[in-house]
């Protein structure tokens, strides 16, 4: 799992939406929870999964470790670094039949830590995900020379912010599909009309969380990854 939502005072993603969800699916319990980056709307559900699950892995870019806000969401589950799986610079393993490549930007001191969202790529037989949390077009163009990004469903970045989805990673992606995750009417106008217009641009089917709610894929042996209607 890459993420697991907001939580505030009176309401918590992980126990409301990310719980339920798992177990629609039928999911008894994820064995490895990634996290993008310390925000709060990425890493928010944490402890109420670890609750539920408690022997569910957490995996973070190396990066983060020792990073001030990071260190604090560790505390407060319960956790100490000893219990984190500290991901540097680039890792690989397989789940079944699927293999998961990830990339860690190194955080220079005082850069906005989006730019030290971990870059994931789920790559099965017949088709892939690309996922880069909060990462801006900097990073993206870093990212860019280390593997073929080529997928079927691309997480769009930072909520669909203009800062990041670059035509250059978007024809580096060349998704046919794009999924936007965002809240409806947020604060921020998420998502930017020129990021929209680059994904139509590029070929991409849009999916967007405002719009039209939870959002999955099916996928085939064959044929690869499919919206679920």
């Amino acid at each position: 799992m890459i993420d697991d939502g907001p939580k505030s005072p009176d309401f918590d993603a992980g126990a409301r939406i990310v719980k339920p969800k798992l177990e629609s699916l039928g999911v008894r319990y994820p064995d490895l929870i990634l996290l993008s980056h310390p925000d709060a709307d990425h890493v928010g559900g944490t402890a109420a999964l670890l609750k539920a699950y408690p022997h569910a892995r957490i995996a973070v870019s190396a990066t983060f470790r020792g990073y001030p806000a990071m260190e604090k969401h560790i505390a407060e589950w319960g956790l100490r670094d000893g219990d984190i799986l500290w991901l540097g610079g680039n890792a690989f393993f397989r789940v079944g039949r699927f293999k998961f490549s990830i990339h860690d930007p190194r955080l220079p001191a005082g850069e906005n830590d989006n730019e030290g969202s971990m870059f994931v790529h789920l790559i099965g037989p017949a088709g892939s995900a690309e996922f880069s949390g909060d990462a801006d077009t900097p990073k993206e163009r870093e990212m860019k020379p280390l593997e073929d990004w080529g997928s079927q469903i691309m997480k769009v970045g930072h909520h669909g912010s203009n800062s990041s989805s670059s035509v250059t990673w978007i024809k580096a992606v060349h998704p046919k599909y794009a999924v936007i995750s965002c809240g409806l009417n947020n604060m921020y106008g998420h998502p930017a009309a020129p990021v929209v217009s680059r994904l139509e641009a590029g070929g991409a089917k849009i999916f967007r969380t405002d719009l039209q709610g939870d959002i999955g894929f099916d996928y085939d042996e064959t044929q690869g990854f499919a919206p679920i209607r």
